[in-house]
């Protein structure tokens, strides 16, 4: 294995940034000593990914605004600046570095005493490019011996960041660690999965999310949970935006949940989808498509709808597009584009603005045309009475917006529904405290949201009492979800209290039996 065969199996910046996280969050939480893997979020204005083996061997990984630069050094490789007596180079080694990355070849964290880059692989990726490039020509040793594994040039050290990663990193923890590691809560990680107190348990039964929430925070890793556990809430929100009636009540909180066919699916007001962004994040696979997309926010000349792929350059997220006109024809909701995204990158595609329309679904990997296609008609023909992900094999996330402030989503993760009602009481709460400038308002913890909906499945919710220093939201439990121009109950079910000085929640006595459910 040399560098040109590593630059045709790593994935792209992405899918290596995420893959470097996951082994810095599996070696924090199964060793914790002096890392083997390692990831910091503040390299300078940029991250970097290292790992040492402690015995000379290293890589170290940048990532830039302008792409990334893998740097690797293997003590017993041929090709080591040390086995020259001048310390000199590969030859070859570092032709055809970009100009935007040749700040790297000179970093002194990569470079010896006097300036010189200590590396036996150099590779690179521009954040435009189609795959990764190593230097041109370069004329590799013969293999040292029988057993040299990781190639003339060391690079085989990076194997582990290819795409069979859960199975060398536990057959890697068999061999450093001497302990076998819980393969499921392994593919957890590496699927960037928000981190949950039951998979570090399965990992380390001594460790929870909160001993590890400053290392996380520093990887830049998510943590189960912190997607609903605040929320800044804005004059122009859904539940401060819309009303009902003549009287121009504020529109009410309304949240209904089913499970079936092994999907939860969730019907609600008032939210936006920028309101939700982060909450649909938890649940979704790495890769993001936006089928139906209608605002008013973006509008040329003459009045014309900019195109999805318009709307996401302009709010710097990277994509690419499908267009899928024919299929979209006739299908109210559906764009003439299908919009594929970064699932990190939502909140920064939805900011700023509002559709009053909105279709996503979330995608294994890379979708080909001929499967955006097939998605797209399962889709634009569903009826949404059943569920949908069935017919969508491996999606995990559907989530339609409607004037932006009816939600319906449908999940197989049946954390979701908790996380949307959670995200609907604050935003409730921060509708009634906002004025001129943003408001911060915390969910109420987890277990308290699901024993409501164990409660009940369907809850509508008004504000109560509100003061600056702590605002009430009334619940009455249904027996079937809230439309608009149904009577909200008189009976109280259930009364919720935010102190705002101490951005705590508490539940107030039972007014009376809930209805049967």
């Amino acid at each position: 294995m040399t560098a040109y065969d590593v630059a045709v199996k790593l994935p792209d910046i992405d899918r290596l940034r995420q893959r470097c996280k996951a082994l810095a969050v599996l070696e924090r939480i199964i060793d914790g000593g002096d890392p083997y893997y390692a990831y910091t979020s503040n390299w300078g204005p940029d991250e970097a990914a290292s790992m040492s083996n402690g015995s000379g061997d290293e890589w170290a990984i940048v990532f830039t605004a302008d792409g990334a630069f893998i740097r690797l050094f293997d003590h017993e490789s041929a090709m080591s600046p040390y086995c020259h007596p001048d310390h000199e180079l590969w030859p070859g080694l570092v032709d055809g570095v970009p100009e935007a990355l040749l700040p790297q070849v000179t970093e002194p964290a990569f470079c010896d005493e006097d300036g010189q880059l200590v590396a036996t692989t150099v590779l690179w990726r521009l954040a435009g490019d189609d795959r990764w490039h190593a230097g041109n020509g370069i004329a590799f040793p013969p293999p040292s011996g029988p057993y040299d594994d990781n190639g003339p040039d060391g690079s085989g050290l990076l194997d582990i960041l290819f795409d069979d990663i859960v199975d060398r990193f536990v057959e890697f923890a068999v061999g450093y660690y001497e302990m076998t590691v819980d393969r499921a809560a392994v593919e957890h990680i590496v699927a960037h999965r928000p981190l949950t107190d039951t998979v570090t348990r399965a990992l380390n039964p001594q460790l929870t999310v909160a001993d590890l929430r400053v290392d996380l925070t520093e990887i830049g890793y998510p943590i189960a949970g912190d997607g609903a556990a605040t929320v800044e809430v804005g004059p122009h929100g859904a539940f401060s935006t819309n009303s009902v009636g003549l009287d121009r009540a504020p529109f009410p909180l309304s949240f209904s949940v089913r499970e079936t066919g092994g999907s939860w699916m969730v019907t609600a007001t008032a939210a936006q989808a920028a309101e939700l962004a982060d909450v649909l994040m938890l649940a979704g696979n790495d890769t993001i498509m936006v089928v139906g997309l209608e605002t008013n926010s973006f509008l040329d000349e003459e009045y014309q709808q900019w195109r999805p792929s318009r709307i996401a350059a302009e709010q710097g997220v990277s994509f690419e597009v499908h267009q899928v006109a024919a299929l979209a024809a006739g299908v109210v909701g559906l764009s003439e584009e299908a919009l594929v995204i970064r699932r990190e990158q939502l909140p920064r595609f939805l900011a700023g603005w509002y559709p009053y329309e909105l279709t996503l679904v979330d995608v294994p990997g890379t979708p080909s045309a001929a499967r955006v296609d097939e998605m797209i008609v399962v889709i634009g023909t569903a009826t949404y009475d059943e569920p949908v992900l069935p017919a969508l094999a491996g999606s995990r996330l559907l989530f339609s917006g409607h004037d932006d402030c009816y939600v319906a989503v449908e999940t197989t993760d049946g954390a979701v529904p908790a996380a949307v009602l959670g995200r609907l009481l604050a935003l409730l709460v921060g509708s009634a405290l906002v004025d001129t400038t943003m408001v911060e308002v915390t969910a109420p913890d987890v277990e308290t949201v699901r024993r409501l909906i164990e409660e009940s499945r369907h809850w509508i919710g008004e504000l109560g009492v509100a003061t600056p220093g702590s605002v009430t939201v009334n619940l009455h439990a249904t027996s079937e979800s809230w439309r608009l121009g149904q009577s909200v109950p008189k009976q109280v079910d259930r009364r919720m209290v935010y102190d705002v000085a101490s951005r705590a929640w508490r539940q107030t006595e039972v007014v009376a039996p809930l209805p049967n459910q």
